[in-house]
């Protein structure tokens, strides 16, 4: 018997090359920065009007900026860690994840020391429910069970929302108990948004059109809600709380749902559902910037 000589196994049979990650695998873009639209406006609305009520902006203004904008992006390098955990992502997004992390939370970590400094400390109790809600949501990714629970939605929304009395509060230099009304208002007009964005999501299934009452039943909660809050901030107005002009920019958002329920998104994309919700919301911030005024801010 002739002794055989093992061949050597070419590159391709040996499997992937396992090397270290570059210093561009870091840089990696859907890790870093997410990608929904609606995200960014439920995001930067409340800071805006924040800003806007607070009527100044001082040099804090810009630390809680920074900060708000770190502990936001956090969210996206810290889901992606966890699939990655949870097998639901490769392990190539580690070194990103792990950087961005780190970058995002020094940043945040740095300016809210900014903030302590310059004596706002207290509106570091806006971000404990920031806090509790990212820590929900984390341990639903790891569960994988995030997109079955629309309720972290709307909890996330609240808490980006934090952002529109703590900008208020730096602008004043003191923290107005009508920030947490100012919370609630920016609250209620993201979650009406999302409400109404869900329900044009579930039309676009749809492979025919839908009579009328089925068309109200799907979109119920949502018509309910829009429809509610031009009448509450109406109650508030007529308490003197807020000015009468205020009711205008809710009137946006329930025509906004009505639309959508009798006009139905059937086979739309998600992106240009996506790019709808965004619009409105602009609309919304502007029509508040225009009717928030009135009101004693004075200490």
């Amino acid at each position: 018997m002739h002794a055989t000589h093992a061949i050597p196994a070419s590159p391709s049979q040996l499997g992937p090359a396992r090397t270290r990650p570059t210093r561009w695998s870091w840089f990696r873009r859907r890790i870093a920065v997410p990608g929904e639209h609606g995200s960014w406006v439920l995001f930067l609305s409340p800071l805006v009007l924040g800003v806007w009520a607070g009527g100044a902006l001082p040099v804090a203004t810009a630390y809680l900026l920074v900060a708000a904008t770190a502990g936001f992006l956090l969210r996206q390098p810290i889901t992606a860690l966890v699939k990655v955990r949870s097998g639901t992502r490769p392990a190539s997004d580690v070194p990103a994840a792990c950087f961005w992390i780190a970058i995002y939370s020094l940043l945040a970590g740095l300016h809210v020391l900014g903030l302590v400094l310059r004596g706002f400390g207290s509106i570091l109790v806006l971000a404990l429910p920031a806090v509790l809600i990212m820590g929900w949501y984390v341990a639903l990714v790891g569960r994988r069970a995030q997109r079955h629970q629309p309720g972290v939605e709307l909890l996330g929304a609240g808490a980006l929302s934090l952002a529109a009395p703590a900008a208020m509060w730096i602008g004043l230099g003191w923290a107005d108990p009508r920030g947490w009304l100012l919370w609630v208002l920016v609250w209620a007009a993201s979650a009406a948004s999302i409400a109404s964005t869900h329900v044009q999501l579930e039309q676009r299934t749809w492979t025919e059109p839908r009579p009328l009452r089925t068309r109200l039943h799907t979109g119920r909660s949502a018509l309910i809600g829009a429809a509610a809050l031009p009448l509450g901030v109406a109650v508030l107005a007529a308490s003197g709380l807020v000015p009468a002009l205020l009711v205008m920019p809710y009137l946006i958002l329930a025509a906004e749902t009505l639309q959508s329920v009798l006009r139905p998104a059937r086979g739309r994309r998600p992106r240009q559902i996506g790019v709808r919700q965004l619009t409105t919301n602009v609309l919304f911030t502007v029509a508040f910037l225009l009717t928030w005024h009135g009101l004693d801010v004075a200490p």
